[in-house]
Order: C-alpha cells, then structure tokens, then sequence
C-alpha cells in the first residue's frame, strides 16, 4: 500500500458513509483486484474468491452509514480473512456430511445413478452453455469441456488471456443462477 492511497482513505470513508457512490467505486476499483488475489491464493476456486469479495463490497456499501473503519486496507483484507474461515468450515461440514451419508449407506452403490446424474447435469448445462454469446460460448466450452487453461484457450482463439479470463468470468456468472436448479434436480434426484 503506497502513501497515496492511505492518506486518501479517510476522506473515501467519509464519503462512503455519507452515501457517495464516487468513493464507494473508488474503493472497489483500489481494492477488489488485490482482495480477490488474496482470497484466490486461499480459496480452492477463483469464483469462490470472487464471489467472497463481491459478498464485502455488497456488504460495505449495505452498512456503510454504520460502519467504524479507521483503516480501509485493515478492514477489507480482515474481512475476506472472515469469510475465508466460513467458507473453510462450511466445506468442512459437507465433508463430514458425506462420509456420515457413506457410514449410514456403505453398501449402496449409486455409481449409475451418479452417472446419470452426471450426464443430466452435464447436459442441462451445455445446453444453457448454447444461449451464450459465441465468444464466451466458445471460451467456457474450451475450458470445462476440453479441460483448456486460460493459456492454452488464449493460444487457440488467438485472444489475449485476458479476454479469456473476462470471457470466462462472464460466462460463469452468466450460468451462475444454474447453481439453484442444479441442487434442486440433485435433491429431488435423491429423495
């Protein structure tokens, strides 16, 4: 953190707190890129980290008039430290979960049914996949079909990665609200 930046924090809090959607996008532009760095070294997935960060930044703007910040950089990093640990123990519970699941069931062998599931699964989103712009079509096919990284995907559009990654991260938050109707044909698969 240069000098620049945190003599400038005491006036963007201000500002924040008084409702300034200016300083809020300030602080989202100085912050969001190093927090989710810093949450992705963590997290087992980049989206998760994403989502944790968006999650603080929706959460900062929510409480602003209340919020007692003396230090933007103390603040914003301790909270992705929070939800890191939530989203850890969370994992940890759907760890647990499935082995109790598998002491109740051992003998059971679902593994047709999971394919099944799979495939449905698989299916259910390729075809959302397909109302996709081209571009990002193109890219979320290359990575979650062909297993591509953003460099051999790069490579083989002949595109910046960094356009593979705008183009991913928007095809992922496009297909986001997929998650519910997922779990809800998982649960009603199951049950």
């Amino acid at each position: 953190m240069g000098t620049k930046k945190l003599q400038a924090d005491p006036d963007l809090i201000l500002q924040l707190q008084q409702g300034d959607r200016k300083a809020f996008e300030r602080i989202y532009g100085r912050y969001a890129a190093e927090l989710i760095d810093f949450a992705a070294g963590r997290a087992e997935y980049l989206e998760d980290a994403r989502d944790m960060v968006q999650d603080i930044f929706i959460s900062l703007w929510s409480n602003r008039e209340t919020l007692q910040i003396t230090s933007l950089p103390a603040y914003l990093y301790g909270a992705v430290r929070y939800k890191l640990i939530d989203h850890i123990r969370r994992n940890i519970r759907q760890e647990r979960y499935s082995a109790h699941a598998q002491l109740l069931y051992p003998d059971t062998d679902n593994s047709t049914l999971d394919d099944i599931l799979y495939e449905d699964m698989d299916h259910f989103v390729i075809s959302e996949a397909e109302k996709l712009p081209p571009r990002m079509r193109e890219v979320f096919l290359l990575s979650r079909k062909r297993r591509l990284n953003i460099k051999e995907i790069s490579s083989e559009m002949q595109i910046s990665e960094q356009t593979v990654k705008n183009q991913l991260y928007s095809a992922l938050k496009a297909l986001r609200p997929l998650k519910d109707k997922i779990l809800s044909v998982l649960l009603t698969s199951l049950f």
